[in-house]
């Protein structure tokens, strides 16, 4: 009965008010939706993302702003093509382009809808390029003209290169939210992604050893380690797993100098090859990348086979 009377009051005074402030009411009313829609517009313009998901990733080795990893690169960025996993270049930038003059004129058609990061569109007068004996023309805002000194085969996969303004400004799916320096040296780069706040930002961490960096994944200041040379620091850790991958556009090839006496002799040479013990990683049977419409393994091996190099060690 009480809590009748109460609602009943509670009921009486909010219709009463409500008479008395039905403008004001309506009025707030409207102003606090016309903000909502606002305030949305703002930081969806602005890409405030206050709570955005974030990979905190390590590297080994040194980097500048101009001379960044290749994957950090492809992430703010692109080039006029791009390499596919066969090594053949495909449309990026660029939706299509044609050679003429046996290969000495590429005319690069630019995709009209691509944005810089700061809003701007991309123009072929803004592609940057600086390969030797190739000269860029702009035909027109969107068709550009590369015109070589001789025919090279290749030229395709040097335009895959991602294009970079000052400030590291692309038109990739991440750009540059902060950037951290010693002298000319990065130490930290925080990427923001651009078009969904699903996908999570991305820190790099720069470090000059890899103890540093296994230092660094311990703390806790990162939560993914790339590109170590070895796993076995991390054996026996709970909390951590360890994947191995194969990267396929590099290669660790041992060189001899042929003019020296010893291994100018081919059958030394040959001993050495057989002697390579088994380390557990994949051979590489060609300098051309496995994954590469060129590559071949239809070549002389030297699998590891100690006996045949004490043969031809005998004999060398």
């Amino acid at each position: 009965m009480i809590f009748f009377r109460k609602s009943r009051f509670l009921l009486l005074v909010t219709r009463e008010l409500s008479r008395k402030y039905t403008f004001p009411l309506i009025v707030g009313f409207f102003l606090g939706l016309v903000g909502m829609i606002g305030f949305h517009q703002i930081t969806s313009r602005f890409s405030y993302q206050p709570f955005a998901p974030v990979l905190r990733v390590g590297l080994v080795g040194d980097a500048t702003p101009s001379i960044l990893p290749f994957g950090i690169q492809e992430l703010i960025s692109g080039g006029l093509t791009r390499l596919g996993q066969d090594g053949l270049p495909l449309s990026s930038l660029a939706t299509k382009w044609e050679a003429t003059d046996s290969g000495r004129t590429f005319v690069f058609t630019i995709a009209e809808n691509a944005r810089w990061h700061n809003g701007l569109g991309v123009k072929a007068g803004d592609i940057n390029y600086n390969i030797r004996d190739v000269t860029f023309t702009v035909i027109s805002p969107y068709a550009l003209r590369a015109t070589l000194k001789e025919p090279f085969a290749p030229f395709l996969t040097l335009v895959a290169k991602p294009i970079l303004l000052s400030g590291l400004k692309g038109f990739g799916q991440y750009r540059v939210k902060n950037i951290r320096l010693k002298g000319e040296a990065v130490q930290y780069l925080h990427l923001e992604s651009v078009n969904t706040s699903s996908t999570p930002d991305r820190e790099y961490r720069f470090y000059r050893t890899e103890s540093a960096a296994v230092t660094g994944f311990q703390l806790g200041d990162i939560d993914v380690l790339e590109d170590i040379s070895s796993s076995t620091v991390f054996e026996g850790w709970k909390n951590a797993s360890v994947s191995a991958q194969p990267h396929y556009n590099r290669v660790v090839a041992l060189y001899f100098n042929t003019k020296d006496p010893v291994l100018g002799e081919k059958g030394f040479r040959q001993a050495l090859g057989f002697a390579i013990p088994d380390v557990g990683f994949e051979r590489a049977y060609s300098p051309i990348s496995k994954t590469s419409w060129a590559y071949t393994d239809t070549v002389k091996k030297y699998d590891f086979d100690l006996n045949q190099a004490k043969k031809l060690m005998a004999n060398a």
